[in-house]
């Protein structure tokens, strides 16, 4: 008797490829800040900051940096509230584990993302989210991000890079409507290079932010010089002569959704 092929698509031969898979930014991590335990202020620079929920270890956030008057308060509903004044200065940021993710920073492009509540700001007073391999200061080399400023006429948005000294572009926004509510910042790292994008509200995938997109070419030689090092990048915030609290990090991976 003879063997009949089956073919379970029908129309006597085999099933087609299946069609490719749609491609976009898939969430790797998520790290809301809101439900953090409430804790004292911590006014000193140079140390930690362990997050707790419900009296568990959370996050360690590392490497307090700054100058002159300032705090980041952990505080439940609102997330950690940076404060600083007087020419004072805050920052801090979040090392990530990329191999426990199963990242490959060589191969994988990926997207730091970054949403904080405005609480004030005096003239020249400066809000940054940022992605920086090299530390947690506003004057840390290698220092990717958004700044939020107000010059004492105009509330501005505008993508910032740092090496060396502070480059700050066209702004995006520029208004005398005081800042109010939630903001957020989205920064790529790809192998071609770095994109910043900023957004009015809280966060959403990327290219959805509204603000942007600014990009930094990767240099194609192997040197010092090039526009962000190999790895590993990191989550920073900071504020200066200004108040705002960090609400949320989050991190993509572009792959299959």
């Amino acid at each position: 008797m003879p063997v009949v092929p089956v073919f379970p698509c029908g129309g006597g031969g085999p099933c087609p490829p299946c069609p490719p898979a749609t491609m976009g930014w898939v969430t790797v991590a998520d790290y809301p800040l809101t439900g953090i335990d409430s804790a004292a202020a911590v006014t000193t620079t140079g140390g930690n900051l362990a997050l707790t929920v419900g009296g568990a270890p959370y996050l360690t956030l590392t490497g307090i940096a700054g100058s002159g008057t300032g705090s980041l308060t952990p505080t439940n509903g609102s997330g950690v509230v940076f404060a600083a004044s007087g020419g004072g200065n805050r920052t801090v940021r979040l090392d990530i584990d990329w191999a426990a993710l199963g990242i490959d920073l060589y191969l994988d492009p990926i997207v730091i993302q970054e949403e904080f509540a405005f609480v004030s700001s005096a003239t020249g007073g400066d809000i940054l989210a940022m992605m920086h391999t090299s530390g947690s200061g506003l004057s840390s080399n290698f220092n990717t991000g958004v700044r939020w400023t107000f010059t004492g006429a105009a509330y501005q948005i505008a993508p910032r890079y740092y090496n060396g000294s502070a480059i700050v572009d066209t702004n995006w926004s520029s208004s005398a409507t005081p800042f109010s509510g939630n903001y957020s910042a989205s920064i790529a790292l790809v192998p071609t290079g770095i994109e910043a994008r900023g957004h009015v509200g809280s966060m959403v995938l990327p290219p959805s932010m509204g603000l942007g997109p600014r990009r930094w070419a990767q240099s194609g030689v192997w040197a010092a010089t090039l526009p962000y090092p190999v790895g590993p990048p990191r989550a920073a915030f900071g504020v200066a002569d200004a108040s705002a609290a960090w609400r949320r990090i989050r991190v993509l991976r572009r792959g299959a959704v």
